[in-house]
């Protein structure tokens, strides 16, 4: 594995000239920006003109300033980008693009599947040629061309999404905000209980709006008023459309409110976790030796899901008030874990200190599961 350091500030910019194979970024703390890259990579780390600049015809991880603004044309591989503050723009990601805890993103084009969860900022890719999957944005939400479905839920600030499948929204539109959401084939839509908009509906297929407000049918179309109608959403579907209720209030709403953040941490740690594992073992390489990292990496996920839930039930039986649950996956968090966890968190620090091999730890880790 070749490895460059270089001291580059708190929010500096970098741009990627060319990635050939797979990219990861991975915000952190503190001021030095670490590029780790096969051998024969041909990696290089420059500074030019106050842009730091990073190649590589291999497959690259990179750990950054959490501040740092990226930039780029075209990443050959998939992409995995997580814990950056600063903008992101790039150019093309030949495969699947995933997007986690960043601030404002622009993609030109994304070949595979995209995933985006909990972004500060608005969100803008201009074609998307597999399933589309997006979560907590803070911002607006362009997605002009998706070719497969598209899922999505609390988003902030106004919509624009053209999707060849189908579309599974969760609607909750700040007031003025303009959306406007076409699917090809069936396209289902939960409206929050506090919405304030006015719904233009079309469909190929059967219409059902089962929500109160004011109706007015037009042709082809039917107009919704709900609560005001304080924003607007065309909503248009080739075969059927559904509106219905949905949304949490009141104590409902604080327990998932709290749930998702509990998410969030686990998120974090396990990120984080999985970042070292990759720094210290140089799992860039596994795959020409016939190991799958991302089935290492969906275990840990999984057992990382297995201990919320553990954390959830055991909420559930204290006073409400009291919200103190952390989750610990390794030197990342600080209560202790269950001896289960333990185990795989076991595991994990002997792939960090090179004792077992990143197979070794897969089987490990099946055997835990019971060959799950």
């Amino acid at each position: 594995m070749e490895t460059i350091s270089q001291e580059v500030g708190a929010k500096p910019r970098v741009r990627l000239v060319a990635i050939g194979g797979d990219l990861r970024l991975t915000g952190r703390e503190g001021t030095t920006l670490e590029a780790q890259a096969p051998p024969r990579g041909d990696l290089e780390v420059r500074s030019v003109a106050g842009t730091i600049e990073v190649s590589s015809r291999a497959a690259c991880l990179i750990f950054l300033p959490e501040g740092t603004q990226v930039s780029g044309d075209a990443v050959g591989g998939d992409v995995r980008i997580a814990g950056l503050r600063g903008d992101l723009k790039l150019g093309t990601v030949g495969g699947d693009l995933s997007l986690r805890r960043v601030g404002r993103c622009e993609i030109g084009r994304a070949a595979g599947n995209l995933a985006v969860h909990r972004l500060r900022g608005d969100l803008s890719v201009g074609w998307v040629g597999g399933d589309a999957h997006v979560e907590e944005v803070e911002g607006d939400v362009s997605l002009p061309a998706v070719g497969g479905d598209f899922e999505m839920r609390e988003v902030t600030g106004s919509i624009r999404a053209d999707v060849g499948g189908d579309a599974s929204l969760t609607l909750s539109p700040r007031a003025g905000s303009e959306s406007s959401i076409r699917a090809g084939g069936d396209l289902i839509c939960r409206l929050s209980a506090q919405a304030s908009v006015r719904l233009r509906l079309r469909a190929g297929g059967d219409l059902h709006a089962a929500i109160p407000g004011e109706r007015v049918q037009g042709e082809g179309e039917l107009i919704v008023e709900v609560g005001g109608g304080g924003a607007t959403a065309e909503l248009s579907a080739g075969g059927d459309l559904s509106v219905r209720p949905g949304g949490v209030t009141g104590e409902a709403g604080m327990a998932s409110g709290w749930k998702d953040d509990l998410q969030m941490r686990v998120e974090t740690q396990v990120d984080a976790a999985l970042a070292e594992v990759e720094a210290s073992l140089g799992s860039l390489e596994a795959r020409a030796l016939g190991i799958d990292p991302e089935r290492l990496r969906a275990r840990v996920r999984r057992a990382a899901g297995r201990a919320q839930r553990h954390a959830e039930r055991s909420r559930e039986r204290q006073d409400v008030g009291s919200r103190n649950v952390d989750i610990n996956f390794g030197p990342f968090g600080t209560s202790r874990p269950t001896a289960n966890d333990e185990e795989r968190l076991t595991v994990l620090r002997m792939l960090e200190q090179g004792t077992i091999t990143l197979e070794e730890a897969e089987k490990l880790l099946k055997a835990l599961e019971g060959g799950a």
